[in-house]
């Protein structure tokens, strides 16, 4: 019996270890709706259910030319989620060439009347 639920468990034990090493997957990443540079300020647009803070993500600069915007603290709160706007201050300027890693979702945007 002891046999059986070795062989049982022993593929998802693999495949936990397999995802958490490695590069992210774009599966893993913070979805960003919007970002843009102003200086050396980067603003970033993300999903908050009321709770998120700049202090909840994290910088991470593979190559000096790569960035992944990491969320390492959940946002806990369960109010409507809606769309905010956090700034990291960052040693890079915004004339620079810069690949941003996560993946990016466009927001749709209400059209003016003329």
């Amino acid at each position: 019996m002891k046999l059986i639920t070795l062989l049982f468990t022993l593929p998802l034990i693999v495949a936990c270890t397999a995802s958490t090493t490695g590069n992210p997957s774009p599966a893993t990443l913070e979805t960003l709706y919007g970002y843009r540079w102003q200086g050396n300020i980067l603003f970033v647009d993300v999903v908050s259910h009321g709770c998120t803070k700049t202090e909840d993500f994290s910088l991470d600069w593979p190559d000096p030319d790569r960035l992944i915007i990491k969320r390492v603290q959940p946002d806990r709160c369960r109010k409507a989620a809606k769309i905010t706007t956090l700034n990291f201050e960052t040693d890079r300027r915004s004339g620079q060439l810069i690949q941003i890693i996560n993946p990016v979702q466009a927001t749709r945007i209400k059209s003016f009347a003329h």
